[in-house]
This record gives C-alpha cells, structure tokens and sequence, in this order.
C-alpha cells in the first residue's frame, strides 16, 4: 500500500464525534480525542489496520462518552428534583 492512501478508514466521524462530546458532555471524551488523532496520523502512513483499529476504539469511545454525559446529567436533574421536592 502506498503511503497517504487512505483506503476505506473513515477518522474523521470519531475525532468530530469525541469533540461533540466533549463540549456537550464530559472529560470523558479527551482519550478518543487522542486515539482519533493517532488513528488518522496512522492512515497518513499507510498503516490501514493500525487506523482502522484506533478508529473503532475512538468511536467507542465517543459513544461511552456520550453515554456517561447523559447518565450524569439524568441523575444531576434527577437529584435536583429530589432536594427540591424536599425543600432543600
């Protein structure tokens, strides 16, 4: 394979995606913000397994950042409800 030849590894979704969910949601998202950057430095060399791999890891990623996001903010509005039904 020649070197920039990107193949059919898409590194663009999951770094867009981990960077959503890092305004929208938590810290959570910094790693897959790491990964999806190596992922695209290792399609730029050529390394389509490498990329493919680092890019699965970081949509995951996205996905658990986005899951951990909503939890945290269903229990915030969850416990705010409660302190304020009891008059705290």
């Amino acid at each position: 394979m020649v070197p920039g030849q990107g193949g059919d590894v898409n590194t663009t979704l999951p770094l867009i995606l981990n960077i959503v969910a890092l305004f929208c949601f938590c810290l959570v998202a910094i790693p897959g913000i790491v990964i999806a950057v190596q992922a695209g430095n290792a399609l730029k060399t050529g390394d389509i397994e490498t990329a493919r791999a680092k890019a699965k890891l970081s949509l995951t990623l996205a996905v658990v950042a986005f899951a951990v996001g909503i939890l945290a903010n269903v229990a915030w509005f969850v416990l705010g409800g409660v302190g304020a039904v009891m008059g705290n």
